[in-house]
């Protein structure tokens, strides 16, 4: 029993460590800032500050992406470069609105540099968190398509 545990201790270890140097699997790590922060700067936007705290939210929960603690550590930075707020109109017909309704959408805009690589990504939802997400969903398929090239 002792030999058949330590046995499957031993392939634990072993699917670690070959889990652990497959560069598919293992994350890429991000720092998030703003244009003015990575200046060296204070940002005043508090409306980007919020974007970071959310994008950040996220990319504590994604396996393919890891937070970084300064650019120096990250492979990605991500520079929070906007966060709008839109009202849309919609065919749908209300009560009280008639036969169009305004729809909130909130969008997130960064942009992701690697080396001198630059690319923009945003999103647009019902709320700057969820925006948030999806900057974060096209940011992990980006770094899939891509992790081939990453240092």
């Amino acid at each position: 029993m002792k030999t058949f545990a330590l046995m499957l201790i031993v392939l634990g270890v072993g699917v670690g460590v070959a889990s652990a140097a497959d560069p598919k699997v293992a994350p890429v790590r991000v720092f998030i800032t703003s244009p003015a922060a990575a200046s060296g700067f204070t940002d005043p936007s508090k409306d980007r500050a919020d974007s970071m705290k959310d994008l950040r939210k996220k990319v504590a929960a994604s396996k393919v992406l890891l937070l970084a603690e300064s650019t120096d550590d990250a492979t990605i930075v991500l520079e929070v470069l906007d966060r709008n707020e839109d009202f849309k109109r919609t065919t749908m017909t209300t009560l009280l609105g008639g036969p169009f309704a305004r729809e909130r959408k909130r969008s997130v805009v960064v942009r992701l540099n690697v080396r001198e690589f630059t690319s923009e990504f945003s999103a647009e939802k019902n709320s700057y968190g969820a925006a948030a997400g999806e900057v974060v969903k096209q940011i992990e398929a980006w770094v899939k398509a891509n992790r081939h090239k990453l240092p």
